[in-house]
């Protein structure tokens, strides 16, 4: 275990503590040194934390959760298992990366009946293990419900290449709803396969939903995308983020952190729309509709330039220099520019 962790402002940090066989049934905790505030495993009344989860193996170690970290989360803590402790150092860094304005928790809104998709991310350095799905509100205990490869009611595929799986469904039922892991499996003595969660609100008419789960479009040209919400989160905030980390632009924010390239406008009645103008390869991938703590996800998918499309285009005055020409306007009396483009 490292005596030192770190993160940025809004993130999330974990911690994994390990025990000896002799104290697999004492009570394990998490504790900040300087206040003796405790955070207990499985323990639900409301003075606890809500950004702080412990789940334990039951055999080796248990492992500690932080979301939303803020600036004064720093400093040192302990992993208390029965009456022996190991202390930890954490470090809470500012934000500075612009786009993002919070980590988060993930709270996928689901049409009953329907069928739908949600992707997983994972560490790169994971491309090679084996993925797949648990249901249950602790790590520790929940249930696996499908790996990648199977099929039955959840189907899971991997793309090694993008970090990510994804996992599909034909239909879920309002009792679906609850927490689910995308995990990784890392095997090996001592280890804990390496996993978060999301939570899945299936109802039967969702507060947050879109038309299309997946649009597409060309490098260089625009898409828009539709997010709809009923009248309860009409006052809500209203963002588009990136899955993969988490970085949101937000509604009617001006201010040079965010990307100009991407605009949120809101109807005030039950939709709004992102535009994203002169696309990028590297902006394909999956994106957050979110509207207050509701989450709908969509695929974009970035396609080489149109053949034929304008890439770039050029003009030139009397007297410039083309090829070791000088150039004399003969075209227009009026005119002393001569603009020209090129195609592919």
């Amino acid at each position: 275990m490292n005596s030192s962790v770190s993160g940025h402002e809004g993130d999330n940090v974990s911690v994994q503590c390990f025990y000896s066989s002799g104290y697999q049934n004492k009570l394990k905790q998490w504790c900040r040194i300087k206040d003796k505030s405790c955070y207990t495993e499985k323990r639900t009344d409301t003075s606890q934390n809500p950004s702080v989860q412990i789940s334990d193996d039951g055999r080796s170690s248990f492992t500690v959760l932080m979301t939303g970290l803020r600036l004064s989360d720093s400093g040192w803590y302990f992993c208390s298992a029965g009456y022996l402790q190991v202390p930890v150092q954490l470090t809470v860094q500012k934000d500075n990366s612009g786009a993002r304005v919070n980590t988060l928790e993930l709270n996928i809104a689901v049409k009953s009946g329907s069928s739908g998709i949600i992707p997983c991310v994972y560490d790169k350095q994971h491309k090679e293990n084996r993925k797949y799905l648990c249901w249950g509100t602790y790590w520790s205990s929940c249930s696996i419900l499908a790996y990648a490869g199977e099929t039955g009611k959840f189907s899971i595929t991997d793309y090694p290449d993008q970090s990510i799986f994804t996992v599909r469904w034909d239909k879920l039922e309002i009792s679906d709803s609850g927490y689910y892991w995308c995990a990784v499996e890392i095997g090996g003595y001592g280890t804990v396969d390496a996993g978060y969660y999301l939570y899945l609100t299936v109802q039967s008419a969702p507060d947050v939903s879109v038309k299309s789960s997946s649009v597409s479009g060309h490098e260089g040209d625009n898409v828009s995308v539709q997010c709809f919400y009923t009248s309860g989160y009409k006052y809500k905030l209203k963002q588009w983020c990136r899955y993969k980390d988490k970085s949101c632009y937000t509604e009617k924010r001006t201010d040079t952190s965010q990307s100009s390239s991407v605009q949120i406008s809101d109807d005030g009645g039950s939709s709004f729309t992102v535009l994203m103008t002169g696309l990028r390869l590297s902006d394909s991938g999956w994106y957050l509709c979110s509207v207050g703590d509701l989450q709908v996800p969509v695929q974009l998918t970035v396609n080489e330039p149109k053949p034929g499309k304008i890439t770039n285009q050029f003009s030139y005055k009397n007297g410039d220099t083309l090829n070791g020409l000088k150039i004399t306007s003969c075209f227009s009396p009026f005119n002393d520019t001569y603009s020209n483009n090129y195609t592919i």
